[in-house]
Protein backbone atom coordinates (compact mmCIF):
# COMPACT_ATOMS: atom_id res chain seq x y z
CA UNK A 1 0.00 0.00 0.00
CA UNK A 2 1.21 3.63 -0.45
CA UNK A 3 2.61 5.64 2.06
CA UNK A 4 0.61 7.51 4.49
CA UNK A 5 0.13 10.65 3.71
CA UNK A 6 -1.33 11.92 7.18
CA UNK A 7 -2.24 10.40 10.02
CA UNK A 8 -5.00 7.97 11.00
CA UNK A 9 -8.38 8.69 12.76
CA UNK A 10 -11.20 6.77 13.99
CA UNK A 11 -14.39 7.50 12.14
CA UNK A 12 -17.55 7.33 13.41
CA UNK A 13 -20.70 5.53 12.56
CA UNK A 14 -23.72 6.85 14.35
CA UNK A 15 -26.51 4.51 11.55
CA UNK A 16 -25.67 1.97 9.08
CA UNK A 17 -26.92 4.40 6.37
CA UNK A 18 -24.57 7.29 7.13
CA UNK A 19 -22.05 6.32 4.62
CA UNK A 20 -24.31 4.60 1.77
CA UNK A 21 -26.52 6.21 -0.95
CA UNK A 22 -28.44 3.00 -1.43
CA UNK A 23 -30.93 3.34 0.97
CA UNK A 24 -34.38 4.32 0.45
CA UNK A 25 -34.14 8.12 1.46
CA UNK A 26 -30.85 9.71 -0.36
CA UNK A 27 -29.55 13.15 1.56
CA UNK A 28 -26.88 14.75 0.01
CA UNK A 29 -24.92 14.06 3.16
CA UNK A 30 -24.78 10.58 2.42
CA UNK A 31 -23.70 11.40 -0.92
CA UNK A 32 -20.91 13.16 0.53
CA UNK A 33 -20.01 10.50 3.14
CA UNK A 34 -20.42 7.46 1.07
CA UNK A 35 -17.85 9.65 -1.17
CA UNK A 36 -15.31 10.70 1.55
CA UNK A 37 -15.05 7.19 3.33
CA UNK A 38 -14.37 5.42 -0.11
CA UNK A 39 -11.83 8.23 -0.88
CA UNK A 40 -10.51 7.55 2.81
CA UNK A 41 -10.31 3.59 1.81
CA UNK A 42 -8.69 3.92 -1.54
CA UNK A 43 -6.16 7.26 -1.10
CA UNK A 44 -5.08 7.42 2.92
CA UNK A 45 -2.49 4.66 2.43
CA UNK A 46 -3.47 2.91 5.66
CA UNK A 47 -3.57 -1.04 6.99
CA UNK A 48 -5.66 -0.42 9.68
CA UNK A 49 -9.14 1.65 9.94
CA UNK A 50 -11.23 2.45 12.92
CA UNK A 51 -14.32 2.75 13.41
CA UNK A 52 -16.37 3.96 16.39
CA UNK A 53 -19.81 2.94 16.23
CA UNK A 54 -22.64 1.73 18.76
CA UNK A 55 -23.20 -1.57 17.61
CA UNK A 56 -21.62 -4.05 15.79
CA UNK A 57 -23.39 -4.43 12.73
CA UNK A 58 -23.00 -0.65 12.17
CA UNK A 59 -19.09 -1.45 11.96
CA UNK A 60 -19.91 -3.90 9.86
CA UNK A 61 -21.33 -1.55 7.02
CA UNK A 62 -17.74 0.34 7.44
CA UNK A 63 -15.79 -2.59 7.08
CA UNK A 64 -18.21 -3.76 4.23
CA UNK A 65 -17.69 -0.83 2.41
CA UNK A 66 -13.82 -0.81 2.80
CA UNK A 67 -13.32 -4.62 1.49
CA UNK A 68 -15.49 -3.52 -1.62
CA UNK A 69 -12.97 -0.88 -2.30
CA UNK A 70 -9.95 -2.91 -1.06
CA UNK A 71 -10.88 -5.74 -2.46
CA UNK A 72 -8.25 -5.55 -5.96
CA UNK A 73 -5.43 -5.57 -3.09
CA UNK A 74 -3.10 -8.24 -2.64
CA UNK A 75 -2.85 -7.58 1.12
CA UNK A 76 -5.92 -6.76 2.47
CA UNK A 77 -5.85 -4.27 5.52
CA UNK A 78 -7.44 -4.67 8.86
CA UNK A 79 -10.82 -3.04 10.12
CA UNK A 80 -11.07 -2.61 13.53
CA UNK A 81 -14.28 -1.28 15.81
CA UNK A 82 -14.36 0.45 19.11
CA UNK A 83 -18.01 0.61 20.99
CA UNK A 84 -18.31 3.59 22.57
CA UNK A 85 -17.79 2.25 25.85
CA UNK A 86 -14.29 1.91 24.83
CA UNK A 87 -13.95 5.92 23.72
CA UNK A 88 -10.86 6.58 25.25
CA UNK A 89 -8.99 4.75 23.02
CA UNK A 90 -9.18 6.66 20.34
CA UNK A 91 -6.44 7.99 21.82
CA UNK A 92 -4.63 5.03 20.33
CA UNK A 93 -4.89 6.88 16.83
CA UNK A 94 -4.96 10.33 17.94
CA UNK A 95 -8.55 11.65 15.82
CA UNK A 96 -12.38 11.80 16.13
CA UNK A 97 -13.65 12.07 12.90
CA UNK A 98 -17.77 12.85 12.68
CA UNK A 99 -19.89 12.78 9.84
CA UNK A 100 -21.95 15.62 11.36
CA UNK A 101 -21.83 18.48 14.15
CA UNK A 102 -21.97 16.27 17.21
CA UNK A 103 -18.27 17.67 18.69
CA UNK A 104 -20.73 18.69 21.77
CA UNK A 105 -21.80 15.32 21.83
CA UNK A 106 -18.92 12.95 21.62
CA UNK A 107 -16.85 15.61 23.80
CA UNK A 108 -19.11 15.19 26.73
CA UNK A 109 -18.67 11.40 25.93
CA UNK A 110 -14.82 11.52 26.22
CA UNK A 111 -15.35 14.03 29.61
CA UNK A 112 -17.58 11.53 31.08
CA UNK A 113 -15.22 8.28 30.29
CA UNK A 114 -13.13 7.43 33.69
CA UNK A 115 -9.90 6.86 31.30
CA UNK A 116 -10.29 9.52 28.39
CA UNK A 117 -8.10 12.58 29.24
CA UNK A 118 -9.81 15.82 26.99
CA UNK A 119 -5.92 15.94 25.65
CA UNK A 120 -5.85 12.37 24.71
CA UNK A 121 -7.60 12.76 21.28
CA UNK A 122 -9.23 14.84 19.18
CA UNK A 123 -12.40 15.26 17.90
CA UNK A 124 -13.52 16.70 14.36
CA UNK A 125 -16.93 17.04 13.02
CA UNK A 126 -18.24 18.07 9.44
CA UNK A 127 -20.81 20.54 8.64
CA UNK A 128 -22.85 19.50 5.96
CA UNK A 129 -25.95 22.06 6.50
CA UNK A 130 -26.66 24.45 9.12
CA UNK A 131 -29.88 25.84 7.86
CA UNK A 132 -31.79 23.35 10.62
CA UNK A 133 -32.62 24.28 13.89
CA UNK A 134 -31.47 20.96 15.52
CA UNK A 135 -28.02 21.70 13.31
CA UNK A 136 -27.60 24.55 14.74
CA UNK A 137 -28.48 23.68 18.08
CA UNK A 138 -25.41 20.96 17.83
CA UNK A 139 -23.55 23.21 16.88
CA UNK A 140 -23.94 26.44 19.36
CA UNK A 141 -23.61 23.25 22.08
CA UNK A 142 -20.52 23.25 21.62
CA UNK A 143 -19.71 26.55 23.54
CA UNK A 144 -20.91 24.28 27.11
CA UNK A 145 -19.37 21.32 25.85
CA UNK A 146 -15.90 19.82 26.97
CA UNK A 147 -14.67 21.12 23.64
CA UNK A 148 -11.11 22.64 23.21
CA UNK A 149 -8.92 24.51 20.91
CA UNK A 150 -6.95 21.19 19.42
CA UNK A 151 -11.08 20.23 18.19
CA UNK A 152 -12.23 21.21 15.15
CA UNK A 153 -15.35 21.52 12.88
CA UNK A 154 -14.61 21.34 9.42
CA UNK A 155 -16.89 23.87 7.56
CA UNK A 156 -16.93 23.12 3.45
CA UNK A 157 -17.11 27.25 2.61
CA UNK A 158 -16.53 30.53 3.78
CA UNK A 159 -20.30 31.40 3.96
CA UNK A 160 -20.55 28.41 6.25
CA UNK A 161 -17.54 29.19 8.42
CA UNK A 162 -19.29 32.85 8.95
CA UNK A 163 -22.42 31.24 10.05
CA UNK A 164 -20.86 28.98 12.27
CA UNK A 165 -19.04 31.91 13.60
CA UNK A 166 -22.04 34.13 13.90
CA UNK A 167 -23.81 31.20 15.49
CA UNK A 168 -21.36 31.03 18.29
CA UNK A 169 -20.90 34.46 19.06
CA UNK A 170 -24.60 35.10 19.63
CA UNK A 171 -24.49 32.01 21.66
CA UNK A 172 -21.67 33.63 23.79
CA UNK A 173 -23.31 36.68 24.31
CA UNK A 174 -26.52 34.93 25.32
CA UNK A 175 -24.33 33.22 28.26
CA UNK A 176 -22.64 36.57 29.15
CA UNK A 177 -26.16 37.48 29.43
CA UNK A 178 -27.96 35.18 31.27
CA UNK A 179 -24.70 33.37 33.28
CA UNK A 180 -22.38 36.15 33.41
CA UNK A 181 -19.56 33.79 31.42
CA UNK A 182 -16.90 35.76 29.91
CA UNK A 183 -14.92 33.15 27.95
CA UNK A 184 -15.22 29.60 26.55
CA UNK A 185 -13.76 27.41 24.05
CA UNK A 186 -13.99 27.09 20.72
CA UNK A 187 -13.27 24.37 18.25
CA UNK A 188 -10.88 25.31 15.44
CA UNK A 189 -13.36 25.83 12.08
CA UNK A 190 -11.06 24.94 8.80
CA UNK A 191 -12.04 25.15 5.54
CA UNK A 192 -12.42 22.11 3.50
CA UNK A 193 -14.29 22.17 0.72
CA UNK A 194 -16.26 18.86 -0.07
CA UNK A 195 -14.00 16.54 -2.33
CA UNK A 196 -15.27 15.15 -6.05
CA UNK A 197 -14.79 11.42 -6.85
CA UNK A 198 -13.49 11.84 -10.10
CA UNK A 199 -13.82 8.51 -11.00
CA UNK A 200 -16.72 7.83 -10.50
CA UNK A 201 -18.17 10.31 -12.68
CA UNK A 202 -15.66 8.55 -15.82
CA UNK A 203 -18.52 7.52 -18.04
CA UNK A 204 -17.59 5.70 -21.04
CA UNK A 205 -18.59 7.69 -24.27
CA UNK A 206 -21.66 5.29 -25.63
CA UNK A 207 -23.22 5.35 -21.99
CA UNK A 208 -23.09 9.40 -22.65
CA UNK A 209 -24.60 8.99 -25.82
CA UNK A 210 -27.10 6.42 -24.41
CA UNK A 211 -28.17 8.99 -21.59
CA UNK A 212 -28.33 11.44 -24.04
CA UNK A 213 -30.70 10.08 -26.18
CA UNK A 214 -33.11 8.47 -23.04
CA UNK A 215 -33.84 12.27 -22.01
CA UNK A 216 -33.58 14.22 -24.73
Amino acid sequence: MPQAAAPNCVIRIPAKDSYSTSGPTLMGRQAANEGFLKAWFKHSGHAEFWSLARFREEAQVFARIGEAVHKPLTQKPIYRWLSQNNIHRIAEVGTAYLPGPQVADVAWMRRRHPDAAAASFSIVGMTHTSCELPIQDALANMLTAPVYPWDAQICPSISVKTMVQRLLDDEAAWLHEHTGATCANRPQLPIVPLGVDCDSLDVAPNVKARHRQHWR
